[in-house]
């Protein structure tokens, strides 16, 4: 973002006010904005994961959130259009419930063997 915004320092951008009259803003000044908004947004998402893991581990596992702190970060430290495409990307990706497995679903398997007496009988 800040190469960008170097590049196009001297950039405005043209919009119309609520009164209907055209204005001009600084391209540095609405990409700052934005990158102001985006570690704040970070920083919330920190801060709700990790509530939410506090209150609910179970819900909220403490990996999920350490995996959501490390997308976030470094969609933050890749910036720009590639920055906003891997943290929407994985946003997407997390709400549709990729890679959590499935819902309801008991991982815990049991052979039959522990679960049952052997039926042998050895006689003497």
């Amino acid at each position: 973002m800040e190469a960008y915004t170097r590049a196009n320092a001297g950039a405005r951008i043209a919009y119309t006010t609520l009164r209907g009259t055209e204005a001009l803003v600084n391209t540095s000044r609405v990409l700052s904005a934005l990158k102001v908004a985006g570690q704040a947004a970070y920083g919330l998402s920190i801060l709700v994961d990790a509530t939410a893991s506090i209150i609910d581990p179970e819900k909220q596992p403490w990996g999920k959130t350490a995996v959501n702190a490390a997308v976030g970060g470094a969609a933050l430290l890749v910036g720009g259009g590639a920055g906003v495409t891997l943290g929407v990307g994985f946003l997407v990706l997390d709400k549709l419930g990729i890679g959590s497995g499935p819902s309801g679903y008991n991982n815990s398997y049991t052979p039959p063997s522990i679960c049952m007496p052997d039926a042998t009988n050895i006689s003497r």
